[in-house]
């Protein structure tokens, strides 16, 4: 598919394909977001915790499959933000206690307003985590939470590669420490390691998991028999730290989304 074509695709989408159908599953303009991907093979859906529906599309589809295959899952997606939206409903966006279970602590978290001129910053001692803005709300005080969160992970994370690197006797050239919505750890074909910073929010043999998982891609960059053997030399219940993780998601708090 031509960049243009691609092009006319999403102008259709975006403007044209929220028909009487789709407005009545609630899926306004303003949370619908369709995006070519290259690398995608099938056309698939993802809801978010906000409600937006994020539409994958492969560089081959055509425009009558796409509508299809939206109108086939609209059930679905009406589903899925209804249960997202019964969550947001009992959960505290603005948490006052993180569990870091990757190192079995509680870091209460104090907010307070600062000048409105001042940009938003937050501070650390060792039981508190401090969050000043202008205003306390969501939109000031979840960057500051995911800021800490990755430096957090940056420190222990980094300890926990380097101790398993020796156990498995292959080593990253660099490691990166992310926030994603769908990947707990990924290795590069340089041989760069990302991890998620979302792991403290996981128990520690998890964790090793990741690593462990990440680590044995340096030597195979596949997921074959040969991979998961050697994956099970280093980590036996691979399968059951492979399924907690997968369920993991369901559970993550909202200012991590």
């Amino acid at each position: 598919m031509s960049t243009r074509k691609q092009n006319h695709i999403l102008s259709l989408l975006n403007f044209k394909f929220l028909d009487t159908a789709v407005l009545n599953h609630g899926l306004d303009p303003f949370k619908w977001h369709p995006v070519v991907n290259k690398q995608a093979r099938n056309l698939s859906l993802r809801v978010e915790f906000n409600g937006s529906v994020k539409l994958i599309i492969p560089p081959h589809a055509e425009l009558s499959e796409i509508k299809s295959f939206v109108r086939e899952n609209l059930d679905w997606i009406a589903k899925s933000r209804a249960y997202y939206a019964s969550r947001i409903k009992n959960h505290d966006l603005l948490p006052r206690e993180i569990f870091l279970r990757a190192t079995n602590s509680v870091v209460k978290v104090i907010y307070s307003q600062c000048s409105k001129d001042r940009t938003p910053y937050w501070g650390q001692d060792e039981d508190n985590l401090y969050l000043r803005a202008p205003i306390i709300n969501q939109d000031l005080c979840w960057p500051l939470l995911k800021d800490w969160l990755k430096l957090t992970a940056r420190n222990t994370l980094r300890k926990q590669l380097n101790d398993l690197a020796k156990k498995v006797n292959l080593t990253p050239k660099k490691l990166q420490i992310r926030l994603q919505k769908s990947r707990w750890g990924s290795c590069s074909s340089l041989a760069t390691i990302s991890l998620n910073a979302a792991l403290m929010l996981r128990p520690l043999d998890e964790v090793d998991y990741v690593i462990i998982h990440e680590l044995c891609h340096l030597k195979h960059m596949n997921h074959s028999s040969k991979f998961w053997k050697m994956v099970s030399v280093y980590s036996p219940q691979y399968k059951r730290f492979d399924h907690s993780l997968n369920e993991a998601w369901k559970d993550m708090p909202y200012w991590l989304l």
